[in-house]
């Protein structure tokens, strides 16, 4: 199983072994995101003060219900950037920010929710969250995994460009056959 399944997995057991935290009482939201962001500590390798910091500069503070899909600072640091990608939802639909840091704290250099509803992308709630990525190049993919013939398949993907100067949605687009995951 996967990190980020583990991950996942693991957010769905504590809500199920504690239906009060569906409904959004506080405390519960409180710790159910301490273990997020000590899952995404360890798999980042960033402090858990670092994750929470990014937490809150995305929205998604102690009391919110949405969860990290994905944090990653190393294949964008050479641009000083940070990725940062929640999700939420019975489809688990994913938003994500670049983040830069100066000294101790972190601000929002691009989010997806500024450009258009297309960049909210989701999945069949029967599959697996939208997975956020980040390339060298600075281009996003998003994995969004739907339902065929009964499985769940990341057959296609959400592409932005970088344009130099910020990001351009180039669409949907299938992923070929050597490449699914």
């Amino acid at each position: 199983m996967s990190t980020k399944n583990a991950c996942s997995l693991s957010l769905f057991v504590a809500l199920m072994l504690h239906p009060w935290a569906a409904v959004g009482q506080g405390s519960d939201w409180a710790r159910l995101h301490a273990q997020d962001d000590a899952a995404w500590a360890e798999r980042s390798g960033l402090s858990e003060a670092e994750i929470r910091k990014l937490r809150v500069v995305a929205g998604t503070d102690d009391e919110s219900p949405d969860f990290i899909d994905n944090v990653d600072a190393k294949t964008l640091s050479p641009y000083g950037l940070t990725l940062f990608a929640t999700y939420s939802g019975s489809a688990r639909c994913v938003n994500f920010w670049l983040l830069t840091k100066t000294g101790d704290s972190y601000g929002k250099f691009w989010k997806s929710e500024e450009d258009s509803e297309e960049l909210n992308f989701c999945a069949d709630p029967k599959c697996d969250t939208p997975f956020v990525k980040a390339s060298p190049s600075r281009d996003i993919e998003v994995e969004i995994p739907s339902r065929r013939a009964g499985k769940c398949v990341s057959g296609s993907y959400g592409l932005l460009k970088w344009t130099g100067k910020t990001y351009s949605y180039k669409g949907i687009l299938a992923r070929s056959a050597s490449k699914a995951h």
